[in-house]
């Protein structure tokens, strides 16, 4: 590959990673006028995750996988404090400290140079280039989002609508 057609990739990946990431954030504050305070810690069963639980995990699961592997410091993830209550937390300072969370992450994605992407990383146990790290991270905010809408249209009776120009 020549470096124009490698800038093109880098320019056409880091596009793609920011609009998941916009997206991401679209419908997570779609979801946000749903979830009370009085109702992010509520588990629906016996070892399942509350709202809020799934919210610290993104954010948490971002910093490292995004944001450190990208080369922000402090890196200081405490995955075991992510599924465990913050009643001092509101709803409203929870969905804002995971949008910002991403909005950090699409920054940090925009400025990420094309010849690090390959670079090698050991996260947690596993060993994983930069981009892998960053599809990882996208790809599993994705799904704990579809978890967030899943609970709150059983806790709601209602249909989200995320795109109401084709429901």
């Amino acid at each position: 590959m020549t470096n124009s057609s490698e800038n093109r990739l880098e320019k056409t990946w880091a596009t793609a990673c920011v609009g998941r990431l916009n997206e991401q954030k679209r419908l997570l504050n779609l979801l946000r006028p749903h979830v009370p305070t009085d109702e992010l810690w509520v588990r629906p069963g016996h070892d399942l995750n509350g709202i809020g639980h799934l919210l610290q995990h993104i954010k948490g699961n971002m910093s490292q996988y995004i944001l450190h592997t990208l080369g922000a410091k402090g890196q200081g993830r405490e995955r075991e404090k992510e599924f465990q209550d913050a009643p001092k937390i509101t709803s409203d300072a929870l969905f804002d400290s995971v949008c910002e969370t991403l909005d950090q992450s699409a920054l940090r994605i925009e400025k990420t140079l094309v010849n690090f992407w390959s670079q090698q990383h050991r996260i947690q146990t596993f060993e994983m280039s930069a981009l892998e790290a960053v599809m990882h991270s996208i790809e599993h905010t994705a799904y704990h989002i579809g978890q967030i809408a899943l609970l709150v249209k059983q806790r709601k009776g209602i249909k989200l609508s995320f795109y109401p120009s084709i429901d």
